[in-house]
């Protein structure tokens, strides 16, 4: 949990993946992986302090395999 203005999630996952954030009240972004499976978000400006947020990340690989998910709050 977190009240911080400034939030950049980065992980890593197979390259070339494509990454889902689903986004409170703002439904899903997408972040494509770099060629060495890094990848980042950036949800600076959009935080507001008086408001938790939870977000939920998937990877689905090229042969459309989706990961179950991970929680960040």
């Amino acid at each position: 949990i977190t009240n911080a203005y400034q939030l950049t999630f980065s992980g890593t996952t197979t390259a070339n993946s494509i990454v889902s954030v689903l986004v409170p009240g703002s439904g899903e972004s997408v972040a494509t992986t770099f060629a060495y499976g890094a990848w980042t978000f950036d949800y600076t400006g959009n935080s507001s302090s008086s408001t938790a947020h939870t977000f939920t990340v998937y990877a689905t690989d090229l042969a459309g395999n989706k990961s179950l998910g991970t929680i960040l709050d």
